[in-house]
């Protein structure tokens, strides 16, 4: 039973490191990039790697010109918890 829990391919090791790259780069653009960096050395994981990259990069790109200046704006978040 062991043997077909591991062999689905919905529980593949590339998979599971797929998905928490993916969700690391949602917080912290230096960790997807590692992350996507890590995945693109090897060579049946490129594509993933890419994703991820593309995916951290606009991430950080919506938090810093779109979520960022509407909480600041909005006074949900002061200044300088952001700026610091």
């Amino acid at each position: 039973m062991s043997e077909q829990l591991f062999s689905n391919e919905l529980f593949a090791l590339g998979k599971k490191w797929f998905w928490v790259a993916l969700a690391t780069s949602l917080f912290s653009l230096a960790a997807g990039l590692i992350l996507g960096i890590s995945l693109l050395t090897e060579k049946n994981r490129r594509k993933e790697g890419i994703i991820i990259i593309v995916f951290a990069l606009v991430c950080y790109l919506a938090k810093t010109l779109w979520l960022y200046p509407w909480l600041m704006a909005s006074g949900a978040v002061p200044y300088r918890i952001i700026k610091a």
